[in-house]
């Protein structure tokens, strides 16, 4: 199996579960900048790195979804 044997219910699933994360990492980070976390902070970082795989994660489920044969 690999992402291209996904079913559209299957990727919006997890498309709108990226989504979810990505919004809950976005607060997070957020709230660390308000506390005014340092930028080198280790758990600052990992916040960041998760946010943009998250992301990125998100992208391919989009790019997924558009490229479905119809």
């Amino acid at each position: 199996m690999n992402s291209n044997s996904l079913e559209l219910w299957q990727i919006e699933k997890l498309f709108r579960r990226a989504q979810a994360e990505l919004r809950w990492l976005d607060c997070f980070e957020g709230r660390m900048h308000q506390k005014h976390f340092p930028a080198k902070d280790p758990v600052y970082e990992a916040v960041k790195k998760a946010r943009a795989a998250v992301n990125e994660l998100s992208i391919q489920f989009h790019h997924l979804m558009k490229n479905l044969p119809s």
